[in-house]
């Protein structure tokens, strides 16, 4: 974590986490702590600790639970960066109490004789400076202030207060003392310093997943919207392939559309895939129904017609519009016979048909014309021979089918 990120300068997610950190550490060590005081005390049971060593204690407890308290209230001023940062010195103030109490722990407990429990209480000192590295020594300031608070204090008392050490041990223990404390102080810059990288790149771990999360989410958005905008497009030109195929009035295949099956069939024939039959129609005397009964009536004639003969034929037959009254049918795989019969069925069924009498109001006939194709014809010869054979229909009296 570089120096502008360190708690107090201001907090990034790298430093919140860090913070986050260091609370949790920091309770565990005054936990420790106050059972290190407890061992201290103990220690000293035998020697009668007398008022200054139990006030020493109680003070300790209250001391060590006050700070308990405080990280704890910290740790909810972290989503606030501005109350952070007006509360951060009073992290100071914590660690300065914390230091001063554990050095008072020499004056509380004073000693005339070089003993074991005078040891203790130096190894304990020790002790606790070094443990507090894994929570104060996240935050390198916090340490060092620590430390350095509770080596005066040891110094203080050692020069001013001690009568147990000769003055050669005293300076020998004072160099050991500043040694082991710049030690102590450098594996604190480290322990910091690593612990701010590692949440450094831990952060930047998190932001890159985030991104990527962020660009797989926009990323299934856009590909839904193109999906949607896809199926908009599949709609909109499955719409305009019927429009441009349609006859808009009888609702069947078009001109173009009907030709093009045609040929589809023709081809067929060509590679040997079966043959088909061909039936062409139009409507006797339609020219006469305009011109008597107009030309709405004659358009309520060609759907009533179209619908039935849709109603009629089979899934595969294919049914268009040619042009004016004249419509075409496509048979595929009947022979002429069938075919022929499917012609006059039609033929009979619009004559005689109940729904042109209810919604044209007039009968009406057809004449057709049926062929087979054969191999080697163009749709042109093939539509040419049934338009031929439905004329010669027309020239023996209509309402008959030639073949």
């Amino acid at each position: 974590m570089r120096a502008k990120a360190e708690p107090g300068h201001g907090m990034d997610a790298a430093g919140i986490r860090l913070c986050h950190y260091y609370f949790e550490e920091g309770s565990s060590s005054i936990r420790l702590s106050l059972v290190v005081a407890l061992a201290i005390y103990a220690a000293h049971w035998t020697h009668a600790p007398g008022w200054p060593g139990t006030a020493w204690l109680l003070a300790m407890f209250c001391i060590q639970g006050l700070r308990l308290w405080h990280l704890q209230f910290m740790r909810t001023r972290l989503t606030n960066p501005a109350g952070w940062q007006a509360c951060f010195a009073s992290l100071y103030l914590s660690v300065v109490l914390a230091a001063l109490a554990w050095g008072s722990m020499l004056f509380a407990f004073p000693h005339r004789q070089f003993d074991f429990v005078y040891m203790f209480k130096i190894i304990a000192l020790a002790a606790i400076n070094s443990i507090t590295i894994l929570s104060h020594g996240l935050i390198f300031r916090l340490y060092a202030l620590f430390s350095s608070v509770l080596t005066l204090v040891v110094l203080i008392q050692l020069y001013g207060f001690d009568r147990v050490m000769a003055a050669t041990d005293r300076n020998a223990f004072t160099a050991i003392a500043v040694l082991f404390e710049l030690l102590l102080l450098f594996t604190a810059w480290k322990y910091a310093e690593r612990n701010r990288a590692f949440f450094t790149q831990q952060q930047t771990m998190n932001t890159l997943v985030s991104s990527l999360k962020r660009m797989h989410d926009e990323e299934v958005e856009l590909r839904s919207s193109l999906e949607l905008k896809t199926a908009g497009l599949e709609e909109a030109r499955n719409a305009l392939l019927v429009l441009a195929t349609t006859d808009s009035l009888t609702r069947t295949l078009n001109r173009r559309a009907i030709l093009e099956q045609l040929q589809q069939q023709v081809d067929k024939v060509s590679h040997a895939e079966g043959s088909f039959c061909v039936l062409a129609f139009d409507v006797d005397n339609f020219k006469k129904i305009n011109d008597v009964f107009g030309h709405n009536v004659g358009d309520v004639v060609l759907q009533v017609l179209a619908e039935e003969v849709k109603a009629s034929l089979r899934p595969e037959d294919v049914f268009g519009r040619i042009g004016g009254e004249e419509f075409l049918v496509i048979l595929p795989g009947l022979n002429l016979p069938e075919a022929v019969a499917c012609g006059e069925r039609l033929r009979l069924q619009l004559q005689h048909s109940t729904r042109m009498q209810q919604e044209a109001g007039i009968a009406i006939t057809l004449s057709l014309g049926c062929c087979l194709a054969f191999p080697g014809e163009s749709a042109v010869d093939i539509l040419g021979k049934a338009d031929t054979l439905m004329y010669q229909a027309k020239r023996e009296g209509k309402n008959r089918l030639c073949y």
